[in-house]
């Protein structure tokens, strides 16, 4: 949930250029796949004893999008984060000020970081003092992961607009802050299992995904000229699928691998199969499922007022 999405939801809404138009692209893209997921996840769920417990209610925090939960899966404690950074967007939109969002984005992330920045100097041995606010509150105001989305918010303007020093700075800073987030994430007990290179393991697979996203935007143009159209739309779709993957990878992913292994099934296979799995449950939810729902959703969303005001003017 840490990779930076935000260079393609803004590059949209530069286009869109409406608040009302933001909104349906978000409900649009967001709410056919939590559907879907919440509802398989629950399906699963009533066979799992542990899970029972308040299940109906937990289905209806995740398709609702509460920001507390409990969720039907844990997996969905990011989507209230990343509906907080596009409350921030929307509110851009509305004062006509999308030009705001940069540096706002930038001290968001710069304070997000800066606890990680500072732990990792030898010589400073006192916490950054930060408001006292519930764990929730904290990441729902982007004040733990806010370096994440600063991160995509540099990269879309830097590439799509310039890049200057203090553009540069700040995506150091924010990309050195979260890659050190990620680290000092370990948990306690899987630090006294493993060593610091194996530690470094996932930060640097972080490192590496941004690296991507940054060639990805900067040389688009070269990958879409080499690759045919088959080639763009498969990659395209894998993509996407990625977005349900990572919603039914932890209960739904867990319950299949379990149910392997006590079919018999060789451990590193099972692993195997239930990965398999995962990938092709993912895909069917977005080529299959989310297009039905999304139709149905747009069409019903297009029948607001709103949606019918911005159509007549346009």
């Amino acid at each position: 949930g840490k990779v930076p999405r935000t260079p393609w939801t803004l590059d949209n809404t530069s286009a869109s250029a409406t608040p009302w138009r933001f909104v349906r692209s978000r409900v649009l893209r967001l709410v056919p796949a939590a559907l879907v997921c919440a509802t398989i996840t629950l399906a699963v769920s009533t066979m799992i004893p542990s899970m029972r417990e308040g299940l109906f209610a937990r289905y209806v925090a995740s398709v609702t999008f509460d920001p507390f939960g409990p969720w039907v899966d844990n997996v969905y404690w990011t989507l209230g984060i990343e509906l907080s950074f596009y409350a921030l967007t929307l509110a851009a939109l509305a004062i006509r000020r999308l030009a705001w969002l940069e540096p706002a984005m930038i001290a968001i992330g710069l304070v997000s970081a800066a606890p990680s920045l500072l732990r990792a100097l030898p010589f400073v041995r006192y916490a950054l003092p930060m408001p006292a606010l519930d764990a929730r509150t904290h990441e729902l105001l982007l004040l733990d992961h806010g370096a994440y989305f600063a991160i995509g918010v540099i990269l879309w303007r830097g590439f799509f607009d310039r890049w200057t020093a203090w553009r540069i700075g700040a995506l150091v800073l924010c990309t050195a802050g979260g890659a050190l987030e990620i680290y000092y994430g370990v948990p306690a007990v899987l630090r006294a299992m493993t060593s610091t290179p194996r530690m470094l393991l996932a930060a640097i697979v972080w490192l590496l995904s941004v690296a991507a996203i940054a060639a990805s935007i900067r040389f688009d143009e070269a990958i879409r000229q080499r690759l045919g159209p088959r080639a763009l739309r498969l990659i395209r779709l894998a993509g996407l699928s990625t977005y349900p993957l990572y919603l039914l990878h932890d209960v739904v992913g867990a319950a299949m691998l379990r149910a392997l292994v006590v079919a018999g099934v060789q451990q590193y296979l099972a692993l195997a199969l239930a990965c398999a799995g995962m990938a092709g449950l993912s895909v069917a939810v977005t080529a299959i499922a989310e297009p039905v729902i999304r139709a149905g959703l747009a069409a019903v969303l297009d029948r607001w007022p709103r949606a019918r005001a911005e159509a007549a003017s346009a």
